[in-house]
């Protein structure tokens, strides 16, 4: 499924992650322990720059589901540049679920090598359409110990669908296929944007969210 990502990101001293969670949990309608796993991959024998196209693989644990994992394969695009978008990171993204079978494999046959892995553990929230994550980053999936265990990363994300395009054919004057088209990609992407703003207004005095690095 191709969307637009809209992300915040920062960062919690650990004296406050207490009243961060606290303050989510009274804001969102839920909040769940989650590790997740994500592996990057590229093409060719180039690093991968920060600007570039990525794709991940991510594997989720959510601890309500006990031991079932969500695994997607996800294809992030360049994001905007700062000048068009300088308080909120926009990049395309494209994402398809995993049901079965093995995913490593998966990815390889599409011609992409693993490079590297990072390890979150933290708390997940979801109010109404925006998911906030508070984690730290292990050294192993099996880690206790976070690499740095004074600090949290908090990532305040949502999406905006990409509207589909009028379909061609078939009969109906200007007028009639304006009145069936559904909002703008801009309409959309701008009521995403108000989203944004409106959780990062829950966590304002506590979190300091901004486009951040890329």
């Amino acid at each position: 499924m191709a969307s637009t990502q809209l992300s915040l990101i920062g960062t919690l001293s650990a004296e406050l992650h207490a009243q961060v969670v606290a303050r989510l949990a009274t804001a969102a309608e839920q909040g769940l322990a989650y590790s997740t796993t994500e592996t990057f991959f590229e093409r060719g024998t180039e690093p991968i720059a920060a600007d570039e196209n990525v794709l991940r693989l991510r594997e989720t644990q959510l601890a309500r589901n006990g031991s079932k994992v969500f695994r997607s394969v996800q294809v992030l695009q360049k994001p905007e540049s700062a000048r068009i978008s300088p308080e909120i990171l926009q990049r395309s993204l494209t994402e398809a679920s995993i049901a079965e079978g093995d995913a490593f494999e998966f990815v390889s046959s599409l011609g992409y090598q693993r490079k590297r892995s990072s390890y979150q553990k933290g708390i997940r929230f979801i109010r109404g359409a925006v998911e906030v994550l508070i984690y730290q980053l292990f050294e192993t999936s099996s880690s206790t110990t976070a690499i740095d265990p004074q600090s949290y990363t908090v990532t305040v994300t949502t999406r905006s669908a990409n509207p589909r395009a009028p379909g061609g054919g078939g009969g109906g004057g200007a007028g009639g296929s304006a009145s069936q088209q559904g909002p703008s990609a801009q309409d959309l992407k701008n009521e995403a944007i108000e989203r944004l703003k409106e959780t990062r207004a829950v966590l304002q005095g506590l979190v300091n969210l901004s486009r951040g690095g890329e």
